[in-house]
């Protein structure tokens, strides 16, 4: 497995996360009514618009592609959203206290990995490809349908919520888990990410222009 470190020199401008393959169509009856069967293989698809000014952003991005070497390589997406939940304070929670090193290191020391900073957490275990799951919130005044967590390497949406009182809450979430979580893990409410590889070999490739300036976009998909 390759891993890349993500380019946080050149964080892109702009960002569009899809979930994808929720569903399939059944065919069309005798009727004329379209069936809809829905499917467990939903993952994330992301398009990232970069906007690369200045020596650093250029080297950042283009080591990013020379790292990914086409669509073998794997990197930790950021999956911001503009809403964030609050903290216990009732004060937005802060992306930059998240911004670190993941487990692995990345050698140089650049890119984004995960701080534990603990906010809400598994009350109980999730199980493989469950869609609900139980959580306790800790630092947090709680999830909203719409809010976009992470668990691991991981990126969820919320759903829906239910109180349960004693800080505790039932959350639906889409996709369903990509793989088994012990009780007590923590959930990422400040800076989810997903992992990720490129969508095609000709992702994020910068032609020579004499603009200062530049954009270019880059499509990705999840690694499941």
């Amino acid at each position: 497995m390759i891993f890349a470190t993500f380019p946080h020199q050149a964080l892109y401008q702009s960002v569009r996360f899809e979930l994808v393959g929720r569903g399939a169509s059944g065919g069309v009856g005798l009727s004329g009514a379209t069936t809809r069967v829905a499917s467990n293989s939903a993952h994330w698809k992301a398009e990232a618009t970069f906007r690369i000014r200045g020596e650093e952003a250029y080297l950042a991005l283009q080591g990013f592609v020379a790292q990914m070497q086409g669509v073998l390589g794997e990197t930790l997406v950021p999956a911001w959203s503009r809403v964030l939940p609050w903290d216990g304070q009732g004060r937005a929670l802060s992306r930059t206290a998240a911004v670190s090193l993941p487990a692995e290191g990345f050698g140089d020391d650049t890119g984004f990995g995960q701080t534990v900073i603990k906010h809400a957490s598994l009350d109980v275990a999730a199980a493989l490809r469950d869609g609900q799951i139980r959580v306790d919130y800790d630092n947090t005044n709680g999830l909203r349908p719409g809010h976009r967590i992470g668990i691991g390497e991981r990126c969820h949406d919320v759903m829906s919520v239910v109180d349960m009182g004693n800080d505790k809450a039932h959350v639906r979430v889409q996709p369903l888990m990509r793989q088994a979580y012990p009780g007590g893990t923590y959930l990422v409410l400040d800076r989810p990410v997903c992992r990720m590889r490129f969508e095609t070999e000709g992702e994020g490739i910068l032609p020579y222009t004499t603009e200062f300036r530049q954009s270019v976009t880059v499509n990705f998909r999840e690694v499941v």
